[in-house]
């Protein structure tokens, strides 16, 4: 009983809170702006992984840590961690801070363009012993496809959204530690997996704290302010 009493409660508290959002226009307003720069991210990225895919014959260069590292085959954790990941992230939001949800959305949609920009400006090849073509026929549907291209390089998506949803909970300790753990694991894995270059893996960190940084300085004094309409 007291359990149903407690799960009452918080169902009930969310929707109040989201109650009081919706019915803020300002609210509205940056949630409309977000889930349309989440669409030109979808369709600049379903272009640009297109013409990425069909460049043919692009050369490998050398990476002193991949020359170190073994080779081992992380297909499932590579496939399943990242959606996990982001599931777990876009819940706990919802759930528990939804005042902070456009500019997530907002976020996640810039690392999205800029991610795609970078792709389409970086011509090389995989690493060598690179795994995709050997597992990707396994995932060959909706949405797994979209894991398993083999010229997106340049930087790590798999290290950048576990790293955005740190920055994003960084007011949550037990969160933030969990999302910055993923991207080092998913660092980690790639690495493994020969899918990335190391300088793919670390200037993700780099780049998403700096979309994160102008993300804020242009949205952040609108959407960042959205929790006093639910305290």
């Amino acid at each position: 009983m007291l359990s149903i009493t407690i799960n009452n409660v918080i169902a009930n508290k969310l929707l109040q809170n989201w109650k009081k959002l919706l019915k803020s226009k300002q609210y509205l307003f940056s949630l409309a702006l977000s889930l349309m720069i989440w669409v030109v991210g979808c369709v600049l990225y379903a272009k640009v992984i297109v013409f990425v895919d069909n460049l043919k014959g692009l050369p490998s260069v050398d990476d002193l840590l991949l020359d170190i590292l073994p080779v081992v085959d992380l297909r499932y954790v590579y496939i399943y961690s990242i959606i996990v990941i982001l599931v777990v992230l876009f819940v706990y939001i919802i759930c528990r801070v939804p005042d902070l949800f456009p500019f997530s959305l907002k976020l996640f949609a810039l690392v999205f363009i800029v991610r795609a920009i970078f792709i389409s400006m970086t011509h090389l090849g995989p690493p060598e012993a690179f795994l995709i073509p050997a597992f990707g026929s396994e995932f060959a549907f909706w949405p797994l496809n979209n894991l398993t291209h083999s010229n997106d390089l340049f930087f790590s998506g798999h290290v950048a959204y576990p790293f955005m949803g740190a920055l994003i909970l960084r007011h949550d300790k037990m969160m933030f530690y969990f999302f910055l753990f993923c991207s080092f694991l998913m660092g980690v894995t790639v690495l493994l997996m020969r899918i990335h270059y190391t300088i793919d893996v670390a200037a993700a960190f780099f780049i998403v704290y700096g979309i994160y940084a102008a993300a804020k300085r242009i949205f952040g004094h609108i959407d960042l302010s959205f929790n006093k309409l639910i305290k």
